[in-house]
């Protein structure tokens, strides 16, 4: 018998992954899309955008462990890069992939440093003395 508050063959337990996975299809169906941007914002920073969001949907929605995220998305953004050279009117560089790796980055300091504030804060459990 496990602690989970849904059994097993509930779909509900499907919902965070396909949360994950949907997005995961949208970096990448956007990443392969003709570029045809029709807001004016740095590339770089978009890349760091998105990237930041899925990695917190990683560990939100999915939590696993930060270095699988990690490698997880950096093979993401790899992979997405290296399918924009048979992309026509798309180019791959390897500075998006960096972009791509700060978000990540920036997302998990951000995790980690929210989960040390907040363990800092918690009030103290216990009966007070007189």
């Amino acid at each position: 018998m496990t602690n989970s508050p849904l059994p097993n063959n509930d779909p509900r337990r499907r919902v965070p992954t396909i949360v994950v996975a949907s997005a995961v299809l949208l970096v990448v169906g956007g990443a392969l899309y003709p570029d045809q941007t029709p807001f004016m914002l740095n590339d770089l920073f978009a890349h760091g955008i998105v990237y930041f969001v899925l990695a917190m949907l990683f560990i939100i929605v999915r939590p696993i462990s930060i270095s699988l995220s990690i490698c997880l998305l950096l093979t993401l953004s790899v992979a997405t890069e290296a399918a924009q050279l048979f992309v026509p009117m798309r180019q791959a560089d390897p500075m998006d992939v960096i972009a791509n790796l700060v978000g990540v980055g920036v997302a998990h300091v951000s995790w980690l440093l929210g989960r040390f504030i907040a363990r800092r804060i918690r009030p103290k459990t216990g009966f007070a003395r007189s």
